[in-house]
């Protein structure tokens, strides 16, 4: 516990500082004089004997140099003055500052808001369970019709679940929308009718209450709803007493079985899900790809692997199925992939907006501070071009030019002022300086100031 101990020393160290300083000042300053009347017995001169007392000590400043290291905290008092420093320096100048501030804001809300985007649909778009097992499976005609027509037959997907053993389970849907009537009033409501396995293989159940069974994906038996939690929430206040419930929906009955977790909307922005109830002639049906079809991968089963899989089924489906099947194949991409191609132009684009706001208030600071310069450097040119005015008019007054032409040759060190000292402001002659009337006293587009002579 002594290294406990000795950090609350130096803590305690920070706070009566000049208080601890005196108190050691005279501690140090009784030791200097019992050293030296200890010399002074030993024969040795005043003088000398506080120079012999001075070189045992350390010296005094080292001395109190050294206590002031080691009673304290060194790293977080240099922080603290750098701080302070720093603090009255923004103080000076409130226009540095403010810029400054506006500039350190604007790129780290920039920055914030690219990052919450990129965590949000990059890094974590969905909240599901093992999420790069998800994926997406249509059919193309041997074209990519674009990211909106990926759509697969419902008789090609029951093939591809029994003929690839790929899957865990996959599941097919159909979005769209639906009329609620909530006594009388009636409100457009998104939805969608999805298979049993729909939740399954999303890997989320239902807070309250269950998801589908297979029966209820039968015709006349489908007279079921489950809804999300923000549905529940906005169009009944949360009541639990909603599940087992009765609801009205384009002119059907449904009663809630299932309310699901916070959050979960899947396909964005889902309110509600009702089953998929298919007809056999439906179910069977290979000429309209008509629904979505999502799956999950068994485990140890990469996407190449389901792929190749899927290939084998296509190409059977393609030789049984001639009429309807021909040059038609199975496609899958993982469902954080699919995400991709709609965010990532998007994040492009704001990432490009927040870089050109960062340039802009860049630029703004450094031109402050151009400006912020030059006016500092007239200032100054200004204080010494008055001084070495009045050191000029005095021998100008009494006639004598060669005084100041020599107080004007001692610029030369500096390039700049001499030359435009010599060119704007004085003539010299094969007489010397010739004085004028009139001298210009305003700034030059360089920076530096002409001097007025007043005489």
């Amino acid at each position: 516990m002594r290294w406990l101990r000795a950090f609350a020393l130096r803590v305690a160290g920070l706070f009566a500082k000049s208080q601890r300083d005196r108190e050691f000042a005279a501690e140090l300053d009784g030791h200097l004089q019992m050293h030296m009347e200890d010399n002074m017995r030993s024969g040795m001169t005043p003088e000398n004997a506080r120079r012999q007392a001075l070189l045992k000590l350390g010296g005094v400043e080292p001395t109190k140099e050294l206590y002031r290291e080691r009673r304290g905290l060194p790293l977080l008092e240099t922080v603290l003055q750098d701080l302070r420093y720093a603090t009255r320096t923004l103080r000076k100048n409130p226009g540095f500052t403010l810029i400054a501030v506006l500039t350190l804001a604007l790129g780290i809300g920039a920055n914030t808001a690219i990052f919450s985007m990129v965590n949000a649909l990059l890094l974590r778009p969905y909240n599901f369970p093992e999420l790069d097992r998800l994926v997406r499976v249509w059919e193309n005609r041997g074209i990519d019709e674009g990211a909106d027509a990926r759509f697969i037959a419902p008789g090609d997907a029951v093939d591809l679940q029994s003929g690839a053993p790929v899957f865990d389970a996959l599941t097919i849907y159909k979005c769209g929308d639906f009329n609620l009537n909530t006594e009388g009033n009636v409100q457009p409501v998104r939805g969608c009718h999805v298979s049993a396995k729909f939740f399954d293989v999303l890997g989320v159940s239902p807070a309250l209450g269950r998801a589908f069974s297979v029966p209820e994906e039968q015709p006349g038996a489908d007279q079921v709803a489950v809804v999300s939690n923000a549905f529940w929430q906005r169009r009944f206040a949360g009541d639990a007493a909603l599940l087992g419930k009765v609801i009205q929906m384009n002119g059907k009955k449904y009663t809630v079985v299932g309310i699901m977790p916070r959050g979960f909307d899947y396909p964005v922005p889902m309110e509600l899900w009702v089953p998929l109830a298919l007809s056999p002639a439906e179910k069977t049906d290979r000429a309209k790809l008509s629904l979505e079809s999502l799956g999950r991968l068994k485990p140890g089963i990469n996407v190449a692997q389901a792929r190749s899989a899927m290939d084998s089924v296509s190409q059977r489906l393609q030789q049984e199925y001639p009429a309807t099947n021909a040059n038609r194949r199975a496609e899958m991409l993982q469902l954080r992939r699919e995400l991709y191609l709609y965010t990532l132009p998007l994040f492009l684009l704001l990432q490009a907006a927040a870089v050109f706001v960062l340039l802009l208030a860049c630029a703004a600071f450094v031109s402050y501070d151009v400006v912020t310069f030059r006016r500092q450097l007239v200032q100054n040119v200004s204080v010494l071009a008055e001084a070495i005015g009045n050191n000029c008019a005095a021998p100008i007054d009494f006639n004598d030019p060669k005084t100041a032409g020599e107080t004007l040759s001692a610029l030369q060190a500096d390039r700049g002022l001499h030359d435009v000292f010599t060119q704007e402001t004085f003539n010299f002659g094969a007489s010397g300086l010739v004085k004028t009337r009139s001298f210009p006293y305003d700034l030059l587009y360089s920076g530096f100031l002409a001097l007025t002579l007043v005489y």
